[in-house]
């Protein structure tokens, strides 16, 4: 199992995302999931990363980066 796997969401609509997202949350391979959202062209994804998975089952706990574009989502 690796310790970080990184999910590029930019650019993606929040369905999009969601599914991608949902697909590493299914079977996790990693400790943490970084999600980069970006920062630059609206705060949308960061948000919808951090309220809908700060209770899913699969997760442990959300982190916030120093970055703003980057959210770590903790699995269990």
């Amino acid at each position: 199992m690796k310790y970080i796997k990184e999910i590029d969401i930019h650019g993606y609509t929040q369905q999009e995302a969601r599914k991608m997202i949902d697909a590493a949350l299914k079977k996790p391979d990693a400790l943490t999931l970084r999600i980069i959202h970006g920062y630059n062209q609206g705060q949308t994804l960061g948000q919808m990363v951090r309220k809908r998975y700060r209770s899913h089952p699969h997760v442990q706990r959300i982190e916030l980066s120093m970055n703003p574009g980057i959210t770590d989502i903790i699995t269990k």
